[in-house]
């Protein structure tokens, strides 16, 4: 048993209880509860309340620290540990609220493998930006699972800016595992059909791939594609620095120790060794509208942005939660040829 026990600021997950339980643990962390009553989520402190077509709908890893109230949400332990993030802690919850703190740690020292410690892609700093720049985080997520989520750009170029972002901690798609490169792969095409479908305009996909620290102009190394509606010309910018596409797939270049960068766009597939350096943010510099400021770390939190962030939630969460499929096979965009024999997902490894 541990008495007074205070939770440390990072992601809290409540299962079962009421909503006044949920909204008694400390407050400086978000939170997301699911009452088994209702099977409703109360996300980002009780402001957004959105149904769910499962039972628990959100990847691994995302809450640091899970209460479970077992009295009406024991039946879930199972799921609640599974959901539990390398280093994190549930605490099932006996008897009334006021006794919460009388709780038994059942998960303390949990590996740290597929996780780094100061990532912000990455267990407790996961969507700790998102509260910073004053737009919801968890709450924001369209899908999630083990291997993959989604959801709005922090700092989005423009209305329909996401990013598929790999749940465990890789520094890039290249360094992913074969299975999980097929997986981004299925992910990848459904993410942007959906959203040619949604804004009925080409969308370009990007990616820094760094085989090193920061390489090829990357600024977060955690595996993460930018989809962009309407990108600015981006394939223009990468050949103005008289870099080529190769043979070679993202996997087949991080294997060899070599940076890359990642394009689909509307001419097609391609991805360019970077051997060399590149300037941090290299291609949101590229796909940026002319004359607007194209750093993440100086726009995210404006007036502006947040505006852009919450149109695209408004515009895609309806059908997210609804679980369908992002567009079916009879919207799908004719796309050209690719350009790369060997596009992201399509290699193997021995």
């Amino acid at each position: 048993m541990v008495s007074g026990f205070h939770i440390e600021d990072g992601d809290i997950l409540a299962l079962g209880g009421t909503t006044e339980w949920a909204r008694s643990l400390p407050r400086r962390a978000s939170l997301a509860h699911l009452t088994a009553a209702t099977g409703t989520w109360a996300a980002e402190e009780g402001i957004v309340t959105r149904p769910i077509p499962g039972a628990l709908p959100y990847p691994a890893g995302f809450y640091r620290r899970i209460h479970c109230d077992m009295e009406t949400a024991g039946h879930l332990l199972p799921e609640a540990f599974e959901l539990l993030p390398p280093g994190g802690v549930l605490i099932p919850r006996y008897g009334t609220p006021e006794n919460r703190d009388g709780a038994v740690m059942l998960s303390e020292n949990v590996s740290k493998t597929g996780q780094e410690e100061d990532c912000v892609f990455c267990g407790r700093f996961r969507f700790r930006m998102n509260q910073d720049a004053g737009v919801p985080g968890a709450a924001a997520l369209l899908w999630g699972d083990e291997f993959l989520w989604c959801a709005p750009d922090l700092a989005p170029l423009t209305e329909g800016h996401l990013l598929l972002v790999s749940t465990r901690h890789f520094p890039c798609f290249g360094a992913c595992p074969p299975g999980l490169a097929r997986e981004v792969a299925r992910r990848k095409r459904e993410v942007t059909r959906w959203l040619e479908a949604v804004y009925g305009r080409p969308v370009t996909v990007f990616e820094h791939g760094p085989a090193g620290p920061h390489g090829a102009g990357s600024c977060i190394d955690h595996a993460h594609l930018h989809f962009l509606p309407g990108a600015g010309p981006v394939r223009a910018g990468i050949e103005r620095e008289a870099l080529s596409g190769a043979d070679a797939g993202p996997a087949e270049l991080f294997r060899s120790g070599v940076s890359y960068l990642y394009l689909e766009d509307a001419e097609g597939t391609t991805t360019y060794p970077c051997p060399g350096s590149l300037p941090t943010q290299f291609l949101r510099m590229c796909a940026a509208p002319p004359g607007e400021r194209w750093r993440w770390q100086d726009i995210y939190g404006l007036p502006e942005t947040r505006e852009r962030f919450m149109a695209t939630l408004r515009k895609l969460l309806p059908s997210a939660e609804a679980g369908a499929s992002p567009v079916d096979s009879s919207q799908r965009s004719s796309r050209a040829v690719s350009r790369s024999p060997k596009p992201m997902g399509s290699e193997t490894r021995s």
